[in-house]
C-alpha cells in the first residue's frame, strides 16, 4: 500500500458524515481525518484501502 497517498479529493468533496457512512467509521474519526488529527496509517487496512479507492473514484 502507498505509504502517503493523496486523499485530498475525499476530504474536499465529502462531509464528515458522508465519509463516516462510506467508510463505516465514527463521525468523530471522520472529523479527525479531515482535520488531519487522524492519519491514514492509523486506520485499519480495509478502511484505508476503501478510503483510497473512494478517493480515486472521486477523481475519475
Amino acid at each position: 500500500m502507498d505509504t502517503n497517498p493523496d486523499i485530498s479529493l475525499i476530504i474536499d468533496k465529502l462531509t464528515p458524515y458522508q465519509i463516516s457512512q462510506a467508510l463505516d467509521i465514527s463521525l468523530d474519526d471522520a472529523t479527525a481525518l479531515i482535520a488531519g488529527k487522524l492519519k491514514l496509517e492509523e486506520l485499519d487496512e480495509n478502511t484505508s484501502r476503501l478510503l483510497i479507492d473512494l478517493n480515486d473514484k472521486l477523481g475519475s
